[in-house]
């Protein structure tokens, strides 16, 4: 927004910033660095009205905010405080292709000056003009510096027949300027003179004898003093003198150049001429012609309004022209020019005046105009003018476009011609209208561009008057809201859908001033359990605070109130009615309300989202410590492989009653016990490849029944209750097994004298009011499980940390603190919740809720083929010494053939060797060099079709990581028994 800006940004002698739609500083030229005296780049990102204003808002009749507000275009008149002067502010928009305003240009023009002689007028004004006006003696007030008459009243006036509009100075007014300087000097010394006799002149130059009696102010800077006339004493002796002295010293005394000249020959020049065109004295002028100091540029213009002067014709009496003195300055004059008779034959007196600063002014005011065409042009909007009988004076770059027509074309027609009838005639309506009434008119209406396209707009005109007030023409925008107001209809209904959302909001509203509440909405009411005549009026914010929070409370609304802080936001806990404590956040800020500070905020209740972020918490503890658990469970895999395969290659080399095959058996369970930890484990985790199937809730509480009644000891009853109406989940059969079971051995261990323990299961629809009582869960259909003991009950804080990895109240050696960790695991992996119910001595009731689906229940699998074996070759990649070897003995025992490679890129190379005889690939997920996917994937494209079984100790994370997430790739997770190895090969091989 600001690159195209530089440019002109730089050049122009104006303060100019560019302001984004918050007040926001973009850009600044040198000039608006100058007058805030910051440096480059101080001024970007600050608001403007903090800058200029110094106030923490846009001013009253800030330009920007009516043109963002209202879309008005306004010139105002401003006082900047920051640097004690007056501006003249206007502001354009700047927009993007769409007509969205993007910020503004504020440019600024300096009329302090100007200011401040309308403030000194009007100060005179009011302090003495009844004075002036009614005394009877003339009354004066000059400066003391530099002799101007700042005032005189009208007796004054009248006395020496003068006007109060021009400059008038003290020294025009004394026939003797010696008389003057004497009566200064007494002032000076006396602080005053009183009845002063000394002989005045007279504007017109006649004199008279005056009394002056006059002072000096407090702070001796002025002259106040007051005249009276005593010409009747003194005129009959000085008539003559004063006569011939009034007329020499109002002209040599004169603030203007005066000059005589007859036949083009200088005859008189007073001193202020001589000054001007550089020479010592008169005497270096008289008899000189008057084109000796004339611009040669100007010369024959003046000369010939002197000779049609001469001949009697009427030529202008007032012109300008340019002077250049001895030293070669250029100074520019306004003259006056007037005949007159001197010693009997015509002359031509001439009065001059320097005007070079206004030609500079002026020239100044051609350039701003030339910027103002150029900064329109480059407005989006197209941007008018007419006359005041509606013919177009000017119009942007963006107007030709829109309308198809040229500036030069489209001046001095009327809308009639460029616009159809139907529209030209509504449109000249509009301006006849507003040409009558003036001010300012918008009014809708459509265009119809060049290729007939009709376009819904709104034209803004505004009208212009004459310095006199009569009517100067329109000046007029059009916007384009062909897409607002579709944009307009689509955000009515928006508006709509959250006015309602407003009206019945969740977040609790609040005033707080002299330090109690002046308003509250129903929802505050209700987080609070306070009636609104309880609270408003009566109540303060520190008496709804926990007591332990008030310091929190009272030093926020400090801040506020202190304006330290625009808004803040915080937490703390609240005391309730009925004397809970809830958690809220407040959300507030300072503002005045009925002309006093006041606090305005909302209130919400985040009682239940810091339950959920102190769960969060405990479910991150849980991850960190299950991908532990996960990394462990790979080398266990790898360990248990090899123990869980030798002991089956020597099953089948020792016979049935040899006895060391209770030995090997032995064996073989601790590792069986040992898979099931690891499972425990990657269950914890929530990182075990887990077969997710449709499964019945009831046949899933029946398959742990049969087992429990077989280890609960006779001193415990247990109850099962199951739905009249079974539902199916998608579940692991083995992990809710291990849930059911954990959560049992739970129990069991809470009742050592016996008791109860009830299993059952249901059906429930969770909705938002389950979840608003309960604080947790999603809205649905959930099968719960839940197991229910007559045991010791657990302690509430014991209750915040059992689901903690390792977390135990048992004795040590009697419990690893895993059990709790599994279960949580599990249900998250299965996309559930589980809460607990206990006191101590009251038992404990720990409820699992999981998602209800679709679909019947899974069907049960075939019976398992019997071990056989084979002559075929099979490629193993496996990373892991031990399990290699294993593989490898097993696979040959069977009667296949084998090929080993110790990592990914041995294998492929192998693959690439022995294509043509490899049956079948056993690939380790996880190798050095090339995964197993890798390897998959270069095998594929050697042979495609090829058969491959992937097997792997890792984390079911790890192993979707390394691409394995494909339900046609064939996968055996670690460990695995030479049986289910040997199943599986074959499974594989025999299938076409």
């Amino acid at each position: 927004m600001v690159g195209q800006w530089d440019g002109f940004l730089k050049a122009t002698p104006q303060p100019i910033l560019v302001l984004d739609t918050g007040f926001n500083i973009v850009a600044a030229n040198r000039r608006s660095r100058e007058i805030t005296g910051t440096g480059e780049g101080e001024l970007i990102g600050k608001k403007c009205y903090e800058v200029m204003h110094g106030m923490n808002g846009p001013a009253e009749g800030c330009p920007m905010r009516s043109l963002l507000t209202q879309g008005n275009l306004e010139t105002v008149e401003m006082e900047i405080e920051t640097i004690h002067g007056t501006f003249l502010v206007s502001c354009a928009p700047i927009v993007d292709a769409s007509g969205v305003p993007l910020g503004v240009i504020h440019v600024a023009t300096d009329i302090t000056e100007k200011k401040k002689a309308e403030e000194e007028l009007r100060e005179r004004e009011v302090k003495y003009r009844y004075l002036f006006e009614n005394s009877p003696a003339g009354m004066f007030r000059s400066s003391l510096a530099d002799g101007r008459i700042l005032d005189a009243n009208l007796t004054l006036s009248k006395m020496f027949r003068i006007d109060n509009d021009g400059d008038l100075h003290a020294a025009d007014f004394y026939a003797d300027p010696r008389d003057r300087r004497r009566l200064l000097r007494a002032i000076k010394r006396d602080k005053g003179v009183d009845r002063h006799e000394v002989l005045m002149s007279r504007h017109d130059g006649s004199v008279f004898w005056a009394l002056i009696s006059a002072r000096l102010d407090n702070r001796e800077h002025y002259i106040e003093g007051v005249v009276t006339d005593i010409t009747a004493q003194k005129e009959a002796q000085e008539a003559l003198r004063e006569s011939e002295e009034r007329y020499r010293v109002a002209i040599e005394n004169s603030n203007d150049c005066v000059a005589i000249f007859r036949d083009g020959v200088y005859v008189y020049a007073n001193q202020k001429y001589v000054e001007a065109v550089g020479v010592r004295d008169a005497g270096e002028i008289l008899g000189t012609d008057i084109g000796r100091f004339i611009h040669p540029d100007d010369y024959e213009r003046i000369e010939r309004y002197r000779r049609e002067r001469k001949a009697g014709k009427d030529v202008p009496t007032r012109y300008e022209l340019r002077i250049i003195d001895v030293n070669g300055k250029v100074v520019f004059f306004e003259a006056a020019v007037s005949v007159i008779t001197l010693k009997g034959a015509p002359a031509t007196l001439v009065f001059m005046r320097d005007i070079t600063e206004r030609i500079e002014v002026r020239k100044k005011l051609e350039e701003q105009v030339e910027f103002l065409q150029t900064f329109i042009d480059t407005m989006p909007n197209p941007i008018f003018i007419k006359d005041p009988e509606g013919r177009f004076m000017q119009c942007n770059r963006a107007f030709e476009e829109y309308y198809g027509v040229s500036r030069q074309t489209v001046e001095g027609k009327t809308v009639f011609d460029i616009e159809p009838p139907d529209e030209a005639k509504v449109h000249a309506g509009k301006d006849k209208e507003l040409m009558k009434e003036g001010g300012i008119l918008e009014y809708n209406g459509v265009v119809t561009d060049p290729s007939g396209r009709v376009h819904d707009v709104i034209i803004r005109k505004a009208a212009l008057r004459r310095p006199d007030g009569t009517p100067g023409g329109i000046v007029g925008v059009v916007i384009d809201i062909t897409e607002l107001r579709k944009a307009g209809e689509m955000l009515k209904e928006s508006e709509a859908k959250y006015r309602s959302v407003a009206e019945e909001s969740l977040a609790g509203f609040y005033i707080i001033q002299d330090g109690l509440f002046r308003y509250v909405n129903r929802r505050f009411c209700e987080i609070t359990g306070y009636s609104y005549d309880e609270i408003v009026d009566r109540m303060g914010p520190l008496d709804l605070v926990y007591e332990e929070d008030r310091d929190v409370v009272e030093e926020n609304l400090r801040k506020r109130f202190g304006g330290e802080m625009g808004s803040i936001q915080y937490r703390f806990r609240m005391t309730r009615k009925a004397g809970s404590i809830a958690r809220v956040e407040v959300l507030g800020s300072a503002f005045d309300y009925r002309g006093k500070p006041a606090a305005i905020g909302t209130l919400l209740d985040i009682t239940k989202e810091t339950i959920l972020e102190e769960q969060l918490q405990q479910a991150q503890k849980m991850e960190a410590v299950g991908q532990l658990a996960g990394g462990m469970a790979h080398d266990f895999n790898n360990i248990l492989t090899t123990i869980l395969g030798y002991c089956g290659l020597l099953q089948t080399e020792l016979e049935e009653d040899d006895p060391h095959q209770l030995y090997v058996e032995e064996i073989s369970m601790a590792s069986e016990k040992g898979a099931q930890l690891t499972s425990g484990l990657l269950a914890f985790g929530r990182k075990q490849v887990m077969e997710m199937k449709p499964q019945k809730l009831g046949d899933l509480v029946r398959g742990v029944q049969r087992l429990l009644e077989r280890l609960l000891p006779e001193d415990m009853r247990l109850e099962i209750r199951l739905p009249r109406e079974d539902c199916t989940v998608i579940a692991d059969a083995t992990q809710i097994y291990q849930l059911l079971m954990n959560l049992t051995t739970n129990s069991r261990d809470a009742m050592p004298a016996g008791g109860t323990l009830l299993i059952s299961a249901d059906v429930l629809s969770i909705g938002e009011d389950f979840i608003a009582r309960r604080g947790f869960g999603e809205a649905g259909h959930y099968a719960v499980l839940s197991v229910a003991d007559t045991g010791c009950g657990i302690d509430p804080r014991v209750q915040e940390k059992m689901f903690e990895p390792f977390f135990t109240t048992k004795e040590p050696g009697k419990g690893t603190g895993l059990g709790l960790s599994i279960v949580y695991g599990i249900v998250k992996q299965h996309g559930g919740f589980i809460d607990v119910c206990s006191a101590p001595g009251a038992g404990a009731t720990f409820t699992v809720y999981i998602p209800v689906a679709k679909g019947k229940a899974a069907r049960r699998r075939a019976g398992v083929q019997g071990m056989r074996g084979g002559s075929e070759t099979i490629l193993i990649a496996e990373d892991n010494r031990s399990v290699r070897e294993l593989t490898r003995e097993i696979l040959r025992k069977a009667g296949y053939h084998i090929i080993e490679a110790v990592d990914g890129q041995e294998a492929i190379d192998r693959f690439g060797e022995f294509s043509h005889v490899i049956d079948l690939s056993i690939l380790d997920v996880v190798m050095p060099k090339r995964n197993g996917k890798q390897v998959y994937d270069e095998i594929m494209m050697i042979r495609p079709g090829a058969k491959v079984l992937f097997v792997s100790g890792y984390a079911a994370d790890v192993i979707t990581d390394k691409g394995i997430q494909d339900r046609s790739l064939e996968y055996l997770p670690k460990p695995v028994s030479p049986t289910l190895l040997l199943k599986k090969v074959r499974e594989l091989l025999d299938r076409k």
